[in-house]
């Protein structure tokens, strides 16, 4: 069972804020809590996944890696603001579950690593990465990570860095002025090996907004 860092479940400065993944309500029942409401999937947003992956080299190796028919499984806004503390490091997905990658696109320049980048651990995506090829989560906090490194990315707007769900990772402290907003969208291979949690009606596709 994947079990996410307590950092995730608890009050902080930094937020997740979800949006629909299809266009229009996609036939959902209307939210009866403030954890089912949904961003709408606007014009707006559709244009941005277009811009970022149509045409551009994540676009490609997204198709690559998934293909054009990999369904859109989430999508959020993701606000770090100053004073927010660093995450423990966590992978998104357990190995066994249908492969995922998330593309996380700069709304703004994030070239200071006081601002609290994401900090990813390489490879820690496959099993081919751990001794006896058996993929493991990361270990508990303050855990050994031995010969691995951490490593973050300076970017300017509209650049991306796309990681497999597998992957080590974890936001660092926002130690800076400045609040730090990405927009994390994820894409699903439902036909790779391994079963979701639960079936809903197909969304967008990756073939929407990659060419």
């Amino acid at each position: 069972m994947l079990s996410l860092p307590g950092t995730l479940g608890a009050p902080s400065d930094r937020h997740f804020l979800p949006f629909a993944t299809c266009r229009g309500d996609g036939g959902a029942p209307p939210p009866t809590h403030q954890r089912d409401f949904l961003l709408p999937f606007s014009p707006w947003v559709e244009e941005v996944l277009q811009i970022a992956l149509r045409g551009t080299e994540a676009g490609a190796i997204l198709v690559q890696a998934l293909g054009r028919d990999a369904e859109l499984d989430g999508l959020q806004a993701i606000t770090s603001e100053p004073g927010t503390a660093a995450q423990d490091l966590h992978s998104d997905a357990a190995w066994g579950t249908p492969r995922t990658v998330t593309v996380f696109l700069a709304l703004h320049d994030i070239l200071d690593e006081t601002m609290g980048p994401t900090r990813f651990v390489p490879e820690t995506h496959e099993p081919r990465c751990f001794p006896g090829r058996r993929w493991m989560p990361p270990p508990r906090v303050g855990g050994d990570l031995g010969e691995r490194r951490t490593a973050w990315f300076a970017l300017r707007t509209g650049d991306a860095v796309l990681m497999d769900s597998l992957t080590w990772h974890g936001a660092g402290a926002n130690r800076g002025e400045q609040r730090r907003t990405l927009l994390a969208a994820s894409f699903v291979n439902r036909s790779s090996e391994g079963r979701l949690p639960a079936q809903r009606p197909p969304g967008l596709r990756l073939g929407d907004f990659a060419l």
